[in-house]
Protein backbone atom coordinates (compact mmCIF):
# COMPACT_ATOMS: atom_id res chain seq x y z
CA UNK A 1 0.00 0.00 0.00
CA UNK A 2 1.15 3.05 -0.72
CA UNK A 3 -1.23 4.62 1.09
CA UNK A 4 -4.68 4.48 2.74
CA UNK A 5 -6.99 7.44 3.95
CA UNK A 6 -9.32 6.32 6.80
CA UNK A 7 -11.52 9.57 6.67
CA UNK A 8 -12.09 9.16 2.77
CA UNK A 9 -12.17 5.14 2.87
CA UNK A 10 -10.13 4.50 0.04
CA UNK A 11 -6.14 4.16 -0.83
CA UNK A 12 -3.31 3.41 -3.58
CA UNK A 13 -1.26 0.75 -4.83
CA UNK A 14 1.85 0.15 -5.76
CA UNK A 15 2.68 -2.59 -8.38
CA UNK A 16 4.35 -4.78 -10.80
CA UNK A 17 2.22 -7.04 -13.41
CA UNK A 18 4.03 -10.37 -12.75
CA UNK A 19 2.33 -11.60 -16.59
CA UNK A 20 3.78 -8.60 -18.61
CA UNK A 21 7.80 -9.13 -18.91
CA UNK A 22 9.64 -6.48 -17.93
CA UNK A 23 6.29 -4.64 -16.28
CA UNK A 24 7.14 -1.23 -15.19
CA UNK A 25 5.98 0.32 -11.32
CA UNK A 26 2.23 0.92 -11.18
CA UNK A 27 -0.21 2.56 -9.38
CA UNK A 28 -4.22 1.83 -9.07
CA UNK A 29 -7.00 2.86 -6.62
CA UNK A 30 -8.07 0.86 -3.83
CA UNK A 31 -11.96 1.39 -2.66
CA UNK A 32 -13.20 0.16 0.90
CA UNK A 33 -16.16 -1.67 -0.96
CA UNK A 34 -13.28 -3.83 -2.73
CA UNK A 35 -11.24 -4.56 0.49
CA UNK A 36 -11.47 -8.08 1.86
CA UNK A 37 -10.72 -7.88 5.92
CA UNK A 38 -11.60 -6.81 9.21
CA UNK A 39 -9.30 -3.51 9.34
CA UNK A 40 -8.29 -1.60 6.63
CA UNK A 41 -5.12 -1.58 5.49
CA UNK A 42 -2.07 0.34 6.60
CA UNK A 43 1.09 1.68 4.61
CA UNK A 44 3.49 -0.36 3.24
CA UNK A 45 1.49 -3.34 3.82
CA UNK A 46 1.11 -5.99 1.29
CA UNK A 47 -1.54 -7.25 -0.45
CA UNK A 48 -3.21 -9.34 -3.20
CA UNK A 49 -6.11 -7.80 -5.68
CA UNK A 50 -7.25 -8.42 -9.31
CA UNK A 51 -6.63 -5.68 -11.40
CA UNK A 52 -9.79 -3.91 -12.98
CA UNK A 53 -10.84 -0.59 -14.87
CA UNK A 54 -12.84 2.00 -12.70
CA UNK A 55 -13.95 4.70 -13.24
CA UNK A 56 -11.08 6.93 -12.47
CA UNK A 57 -8.90 4.08 -13.86
CA UNK A 58 -7.01 1.26 -12.60
CA UNK A 59 -8.61 -0.50 -9.55
CA UNK A 60 -7.77 -2.86 -7.14
CA UNK A 61 -10.97 -5.51 -6.60
CA UNK A 62 -11.48 -8.69 -4.01
CA UNK A 63 -8.20 -6.96 -2.39
CA UNK A 64 -6.50 -8.85 1.18
CA UNK A 65 -3.86 -8.81 3.30
CA UNK A 66 -0.94 -10.59 1.29
CA UNK A 67 0.26 -13.49 4.09
CA UNK A 68 3.82 -14.28 4.38
CA UNK A 69 3.84 -18.12 4.45
CA UNK A 70 4.45 -21.03 1.69
CA UNK A 71 1.31 -20.18 0.05
CA UNK A 72 2.51 -16.01 -0.21
CA UNK A 73 6.12 -17.64 -1.03
CA UNK A 74 4.12 -19.99 -4.29
CA UNK A 75 2.80 -16.44 -5.71
CA UNK A 76 6.29 -14.43 -4.88
CA UNK A 77 7.74 -16.84 -7.28
CA UNK A 78 5.97 -15.66 -10.29
CA UNK A 79 8.03 -12.22 -10.13
CA UNK A 80 11.62 -13.86 -11.32
CA UNK A 81 13.78 -12.86 -14.19
CA UNK A 82 12.87 -9.02 -15.71
CA UNK A 83 10.12 -9.18 -12.96
CA UNK A 84 11.90 -10.09 -10.22
CA UNK A 85 11.65 -6.40 -8.23
CA UNK A 86 8.69 -3.58 -8.05
CA UNK A 87 10.66 -0.66 -8.59
CA UNK A 88 10.66 2.28 -10.32
CA UNK A 89 9.23 5.54 -9.52
CA UNK A 90 5.78 6.51 -8.60
CA UNK A 91 3.44 9.32 -9.60
CA UNK A 92 4.70 11.38 -5.63
CA UNK A 93 8.65 10.74 -7.11
CA UNK A 94 8.98 8.07 -4.56
CA UNK A 95 11.84 5.44 -5.83
CA UNK A 96 10.99 1.97 -4.97
CA UNK A 97 13.31 -1.28 -5.72
CA UNK A 98 12.18 -3.92 -3.63
CA UNK A 99 13.02 -8.30 -4.63
CA UNK A 100 9.62 -9.30 -4.34
CA UNK A 101 10.80 -13.07 -3.66
CA UNK A 102 13.84 -12.10 -1.02
CA UNK A 103 11.27 -10.09 0.83
CA UNK A 104 9.07 -12.52 1.26
CA UNK A 105 11.60 -15.36 2.45
CA UNK A 106 13.23 -12.46 4.38
CA UNK A 107 9.84 -12.39 6.05
CA UNK A 108 9.13 -16.05 6.75
CA UNK A 109 12.59 -16.35 8.10
CA UNK A 110 11.46 -13.98 10.56
CA UNK A 111 8.45 -15.26 11.80
CA UNK A 112 8.99 -19.18 11.85
CA UNK A 113 12.17 -20.96 13.06
CA UNK A 114 11.70 -23.54 10.72
CA UNK A 115 11.55 -21.21 7.70
CA UNK A 116 14.45 -23.39 5.73
CA UNK A 117 12.02 -26.10 5.78
CA UNK A 118 9.10 -23.44 4.21
CA UNK A 119 11.49 -22.17 1.65
CA UNK A 120 12.22 -25.87 -0.07
CA UNK A 121 8.95 -27.25 0.35
CA UNK A 122 7.91 -24.38 -0.87
CA UNK A 123 10.53 -25.04 -4.46
CA UNK A 124 9.44 -28.12 -4.44
CA UNK A 125 5.98 -27.63 -5.25
CA UNK A 126 6.43 -24.89 -7.40
CA UNK A 127 8.81 -26.57 -9.55
CA UNK A 128 6.96 -30.03 -9.31
CA UNK A 129 4.97 -29.61 -12.68
CA UNK A 130 7.52 -29.24 -15.20
CA UNK A 131 9.99 -31.12 -16.48
CA UNK A 132 13.01 -31.06 -19.21
CA UNK A 133 13.89 -27.86 -20.28
CA UNK A 134 11.25 -26.00 -18.79
CA UNK A 135 12.28 -26.78 -15.30
CA UNK A 136 15.95 -25.91 -16.61
CA UNK A 137 14.65 -21.94 -17.98
CA UNK A 138 12.63 -21.60 -15.17
CA UNK A 139 15.62 -22.65 -12.33
CA UNK A 140 17.61 -19.83 -14.99
CA UNK A 141 15.29 -17.19 -14.09
CA UNK A 142 15.32 -17.74 -10.59
CA UNK A 143 18.92 -17.96 -10.51
CA UNK A 144 19.34 -14.60 -12.94
CA UNK A 145 18.73 -12.23 -9.90
CA UNK A 146 21.83 -12.55 -7.77
CA UNK A 147 20.71 -11.88 -4.10
CA UNK A 148 18.27 -14.87 -4.49
CA UNK A 149 21.51 -16.78 -5.11
CA UNK A 150 22.67 -16.14 -1.77
CA UNK A 151 19.71 -17.26 0.06
CA UNK A 152 19.56 -20.44 -2.18
CA UNK A 153 23.28 -20.77 -1.75
CA UNK A 154 23.06 -20.43 2.46
CA UNK A 155 20.33 -23.16 2.65
CA UNK A 156 22.11 -25.26 0.14
CA UNK A 157 22.59 -28.02 2.87
CA UNK A 158 18.71 -28.09 3.18
CA UNK A 159 17.95 -28.73 -0.68
CA UNK A 160 20.35 -31.34 -0.74
CA UNK A 161 18.96 -33.38 2.26
CA UNK A 162 15.17 -32.39 0.91
CA UNK A 163 12.94 -36.15 0.49
CA UNK A 164 9.55 -36.90 -0.40
CA UNK A 165 7.74 -39.45 -1.90
CA UNK A 166 6.87 -37.92 -4.73
CA UNK A 167 9.26 -38.03 -7.56
CA UNK A 168 8.00 -34.94 -9.36
CA UNK A 169 9.11 -33.20 -6.27
CA UNK A 170 12.51 -34.34 -6.01
CA UNK A 171 13.12 -34.06 -9.36
CA UNK A 172 12.87 -30.20 -9.41
CA UNK A 173 14.85 -29.82 -6.23
CA UNK A 174 17.60 -31.86 -7.96
CA UNK A 175 17.58 -30.16 -10.89
CA UNK A 176 18.14 -26.93 -8.45
CA UNK A 177 20.52 -28.11 -6.65
CA UNK A 178 22.57 -28.99 -9.69
CA UNK A 179 22.12 -25.73 -11.38
CA UNK A 180 22.82 -23.89 -7.60
CA UNK A 181 26.22 -25.74 -7.61
CA UNK A 182 26.98 -24.97 -10.89
CA UNK A 183 26.54 -21.18 -10.55
CA UNK A 184 28.58 -21.15 -7.55
CA UNK A 185 31.48 -20.55 -9.65
CA UNK A 186 30.30 -19.82 -12.86
CA UNK A 187 29.12 -16.33 -12.16
CA UNK A 188 32.69 -15.50 -10.47
CA UNK A 189 31.54 -13.57 -8.41
CA UNK A 190 33.50 -13.27 -4.78
CA UNK A 191 29.77 -12.08 -2.83
CA UNK A 192 28.06 -15.45 -4.05
CA UNK A 193 30.68 -17.41 -3.10
CA UNK A 194 31.13 -15.99 0.63
CA UNK A 195 26.86 -16.99 1.24
CA UNK A 196 28.39 -20.95 1.12
CA UNK A 197 27.64 -22.38 4.76
CA UNK A 198 30.56 -23.77 6.29
CA UNK A 199 29.82 -27.30 5.80
CA UNK A 200 30.17 -27.02 1.87
CA UNK A 201 32.17 -30.11 0.84
CA UNK A 202 34.42 -28.30 -1.94
CA UNK A 203 35.97 -31.76 -3.13
CA UNK A 204 33.65 -32.21 -6.37
CA UNK A 205 34.65 -28.71 -6.94
CA UNK A 206 38.54 -28.71 -6.44
CA UNK A 207 39.16 -27.58 -10.06
CA UNK A 208 36.51 -25.25 -10.09
CA UNK A 209 38.14 -23.62 -7.45
CA UNK A 210 41.51 -23.23 -8.67
CA UNK A 211 40.74 -21.71 -11.62
CA UNK A 212 38.23 -18.84 -9.55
Amino acid sequence: MKFYSWDRDFGYVLYCNPEKKGSTLLECRLNKSDWDGASTPDKGEWILFKEANGNRGKKAKKAHSFNFDWQGLLIAMEYRAENAYIKGRDQQGDTHNINVLCHTISAIQKQNSNWEDIVVSSFAEYLSPYTGETLKEIIKEFLLDNQLCKVLIGILPKFKSYQNENVTFTNGINELCSSVEEIIFSKKDIDILSALPSDFDFNPYEEQVLRF
